[in-house]
């Protein structure tokens, strides 16, 4: 439980904090000089519903990834100060930082930066674990140099918690200022990321990735998106992304697309304006079916309604529709069916080891087979090694997509040697598979076992011909009756802890 971090005082200096919550991030320094201190009070609204509703289990995942995420952003908005953690109450992080005299950051940028980075960071992770997001409240006390823990430590706390409790409001902070600033310029850059045709063996389109001005906190798309949906401004900063990831395209050929990922609430933004992109294609040239628009499988969760709104919306214009996450969220195939989305993207979840992992190979193949079947086309992402490509290409998957295959750039980039490298496996495998070589030149005398053959016998067997991977069963007569695969067989036999010592079994 949450109780679990905080249930001594620690007094640590950055570096200390981020070793205690597991975590890995960037040098910190101890900074204890005398300067301003200041409580910032995080607290898990709805914490005792989590643990009702989900147990101790989904509970104690939250407390470690929020443990470490405190630890982290904590180093990124202040990493010159120093800091204690106090204990506290279930669902609550209590911390008293001491800045350095240089340090003129504003309190309510700091505890609000640290709200907002929390809360974009785990919601990802929510979403998978329980189906809905996560709100997280922020207050913050500012004292003086000679703080006295005992004297004005329930007073600070006090006033904290009232401002946790209270909706959080961004527009006198300096990071709204800042964010204002990025939308009134147009800040916004546009990364490519190419979506390879494992069938055909050439890109098919790209995927733009928005960007905020390098070096700043709001460079991150997590972050941008996440001020925006608090300042209600969500349209108006995807305008921008949309338009700046058009206009940096160049020429693509009629049959490639470009992927653009939308949220579901622009369409119920008091500036939504229909029209606005089919105006900007045809002053670029491009039409509607070059355009695929992504909408994240874990937002629908929280919104079918509005989901389905905004997908009709935009197929009504002649665009087409991409599925994100699939595999990450709490939606069934009976919504994707019911959608019927022209691609569905499996989130990098479940394509992770999926060349080790039987049951994610099982359920990447079902997907794919229901994909073909309601006439969708599987993208996988997340690609990370060749491995994990061959993979997915023997599966079938439709297209991919992840570092191994190409790494987002500020153009739009082609093939890679490792896509040279797959596209000669697949045509090889094609070859194979339109050979016109008849079955009996290739085919080879099978090894006969009888009916009462032991287990352990069949095994010795495979040991010592490594050539053979099945035995025929035959009767007295020579009639084949059944098939024994080691694999299967081995599977059969296989417990808990690897194969089971009582193998004489017949």
């Amino acid at each position: 439980m949450l109780r679990s971090l905080f249930s001594r005082i620690r007094t640590t200096d950055a570096t200390k904090l981020r070793d205690t919550a597991g975590g890995t991030c960037g040098p910190g320094t101890n900074s204890r000089n005398g300067g301003r201190k200041m409580i910032v009070l995080v607290t898990i609204r709805d914490f005792a519903i989590y643990g009702s509703v989900y147990g101790d289990e989904i509970t104690g995942r939250i407390d470690r990834e929020l443990s470490h995420s405190v630890a982290c952003i904590i180093d990124e908005v202040l990493p010159s100060a120093t800091v204690q953690m106090l204990p506290s109450e279930k669902g609550e992080y209590i911390i008293l930082l001491e800045q350095a005299d240089t340090d003129t950051a504003d309190p309510a940028d700091i505890a609000y930066s640290v709200k907002i980075k929390l809360q974009s960071g785990l919601k990802k992770s929510m979403l998978q674990w329980t189906g809905i997001g996560m709100e997280l409240g922020v207050g913050y006390s500012v004292t003086d140099a000679h703080f006295e823990r005992q004297m004005q430590l329930p007073a600070a706390l006090a006033q904290a918690r009232r401002m946790a409790s209270l909706p959080l409001d961004l527009h006198s902070t300096r990071i709204a200022t800042e964010f204002e600033a990025i939308l009134n310029r147009g800040d916004i850059r546009a990364h490519y990321q190419p979506i390879l045709d494992f069938r055909k063996g050439e890109v098919h389109g790209w995927e733009a990735l928005s960007r905020g001005p390098a070096g700043t906190q709001l460079e991150s798309p997590l972050m941008l998106f996440e001020v925006a949906e608090l300042m209600g401004t969500l349209f108006r900063l995807e305008t921008i992304c949309r338009e700046k990831a058009m206009r940096g395209l160049g020429p693509i050929s009629p049959n490639q697309k470009l992927f653009l990922n939308i949220h579901p609430k622009t369409v119920a933004d008091p500036h939504f304006t229909p029209g606005n992109t089919l105006e900007l294609l045809d002053s670029l040239g491009l039409k509607p079916e070059n355009i695929v628009f992504e909408i994240t499988e874990r937002q629908s969760v929280q919104d079918f309604g509005l989901f389905f709104k905004t997908l009709a919306h935009y197929r009504s214009q002649g665009f087409l529709v991409a599925v994100d996450d699939v595999g990450a969220g709490y939606s069934g195939l009976s919504a994707i069916a019911e959608l019927q989305p022209e691609y569905i993207k499996l989130d990098k979840s479940l394509i992770l080891d999926i060349h080790r992992d039987p049951v994610k190979r099982a359920l990447a193949e079902t997907i794919t087979s229901f994909a073909d079947k309601i006439g969708s086309r599987i993208i996988a992402e997340g690609i990370e090694n060749r491995d994990q490509a061959i993979s997915l290409m023997d599966i079938g998957v439709h297209c991919g997509q992840g570092f191994h295959l190409g790494r987002p750039a500020p153009t739009k980039q082609g093939t890679n040697d490792n896509w040279a490298e797959l596209r000669s496996i697949a045509q090889v495998s094609r070859k194979m598979v339109t050979c016109s070589i008849p079955v009996g030149d290739i085919a080879d005398a099978p090894h006969a076992i009888a009916p009462n053959t032991l287990v352990s016998d069949a095994q010795e067997f495979f040991k010592l011909n490594r050539q053979f991977s099945s035995l025929v069963v035959a009767d007295a007569e020579d009639n084949p009756v059944g098939l024994v695969t080691e694999y299967y067989m081995n599977r059969q036999l296989s417990a808990q802890y690897g194969i089971a010592s009582t193998t004489n079994a017949k």
